[in-house]
């Protein structure tokens, strides 16, 4: 891990993009080895200059040449843009930051949605006496809980960022008619009745996350 990349996620933008503003050069070299705690002796040492020429620029008596501040910038363990225009250099590691903040949260989000209607389905079909398993009744009612819990979450994250399509909200209906009522109508025997249930609204869950929810919890921004 890089010292580039831990002052870009633990110091606030705002605070960076003041001290990037208010930077020379020099200043923003001698900041960069403070925070490294890198002594003058040393950064003349890994450039092969004198610890005056070190001090010069630091001061802005005197500007280092591309090579040393290509050097520099590798001593320092940023892009060349970090030392040169510091400015434009937070605000793309802000912009990266918020993009890293975003994905992650994109890829939470799309997994509670999923755990969500598995926890549903579980939940109910325990409770309505599909699953032979001699669990009590309060722990599918714990499953079921926790499963509306996550659909709620997601579903205000989700409208924060999309509208409801026509097709969406009918294959929402079809979804929650497989989970509670075709088990229930289906002619046929108890358990095929559950496993057609079943693998209707996997269907279904299938076809919202193919068309709405990884396009809406995109992972993937450029």
């Amino acid at each position: 891990m890089t010292y580039s990349w831990w002052y870009a996620t633990t110091i606030p933008y705002k605070i960076r993009a003041k001290e990037a503003i208010d930077m020379s050069l020099g200043e923003n070299i001698k900041t960069k080895r403070n925070e490294l705690k890198l002594s003058q002796e040393y950064v003349a040492e890994q450039l092969g200059v004198s610890r005056q020429a070190v001090s010069k620029w630091e001061t802005d008596q005197s500007q280092p040449k591309a090579k040393n501040l290509t050097e520099l910038a590798t001593v320092f363990h940023v892009g060349l843009s970090g030392l040169v225009e510091p400015q434009k250099y937070q605000a793309e590691q802000a912009a990266q930051e918020n993009e890293w903040r975003e994905n992650r949260n994109n890829s939470k989000m799309l997994c509670c949605r999923w755990l969500g209607y598995i926890f549903l389905i579980t939940g109910y079909s325990g409770y309505a006496g599909y699953y032979n398993s001699g669990l009590s009744s309060y722990y599918w009612m714990a499953f079921f809980a926790l499963g509306i819990i996550l659909l709620v979450i997601t579903s205000i994250s989700y409208f924060k960022k999309a509208r409801m399509k026509p097709l969406q909200i009918v294959l929402g209906l079809l979804l929650i008619g497989s989970i509670f009522v075709l088990p229930v109508i289906l002619p046929l025997q108890h358990g095929i009745n559950v496993l057609i249930g079943h693998i209707a609204a996997s269907s279904m869950i299938g076809l919202l996350n193919l068309k709405y929810w990884r396009i809406t919890w995109n992972t993937h921004n450029s």
